[in-house]
């Protein structure tokens, strides 16, 4: 996808329109996965509710045989996981095991009354508005029509959201990745790789998206 941001803004190329076509093929596909894994999961036991954006493959192959300590163990896995030589960590257990590997992650330090953030731009443009976070595919429906989506990162799930809203803003990713990619071809304002927007950035905060500069500013907190 990278030969998209590379050619120049002025008009879309036989390229571009392959790359695009390519593109949304790929989406469609990815998106009837989601649906029916979901739909698959809708299905089983009220005990299982919620695993299917947990559950490793290897547990998935067998679910019907987990019980009922283990469905509690892959539910407390929504706060945050961790994959390190092979062994799945909950967040809390990671620092003891990363320490005991011997790796040392390096810190981002955000300074205190931070007002402004960078990141890079996806898609150009100005705007204001209000920041919705959106931290996992069930909180999508909660974005407000013109809100100013936040997220680590984007997938297909998030698209109904990335529709709504008046931008974009990622804590990671590149111009190949899915929320630049769907930004571009939606027109809608992009900033990806900003590191800390969902750190820095709260519900109701009102703030500049300048995705020309690729900087977010806080005008006013909630």
């Amino acid at each position: 996808m990278t030969i998209i941001f590379m050619l120049p803004e002025a008009g879309i190329t036989e390229l571009e329109r392959g790359v695009l076509k390519a593109r949304a093929l790929a989406d469609k596909y990815a998106d009837a996965v989601d649906d029916a894994w979901n739909s698959f999961w809708d299905k089983q036991p009220k005990k299982f509710k919620g695993l299917g954006l947990l559950i490793t493959p290897k547990e998935a192959s067998k679910f019907s045989e987990l019980s009922s300590q283990d469905v509690v163990n892959i539910a407390k896995r929504e706060v945050g996981t961790g994959l390190l030589d092979g062994t799945l960590y909950l967040i809390d257990e990671l620092d003891e095991a990363l320490k005991k590997a011997g790796v040392r992650l390096a810190e981002e330090k955000i300074p205190a009354a931070l007002s402004e953030i960078k990141g890079e731009p996806a898609y150009k443009g100005v705007i204001q508005g209000r920041v919705r976070l959106v931290s996992l595919k069930r909180d999508v429906p909660s974005l407000l029509e013109g809100e100013i989506l936040v997220s680590e990162m984007t997938s297909p799930a998030y698209l109904p959201a990335i529709i709504k809203s008046a931008a974009v803003i990622t804590d990671e990713g590149g111009v190949t990745c899915h929320a630049a990619i769907v930004c571009r071809e939606l027109k809608k304002l992009c900033i990806i790789g900003t590191k800390i927007a969902t750190q820095v950035l709260k519900d109701g905060d009102f703030i500049e998206v300048d995705a020309n500069q690729g900087t977010v500013k806080i005008l006013k907190t909630s």
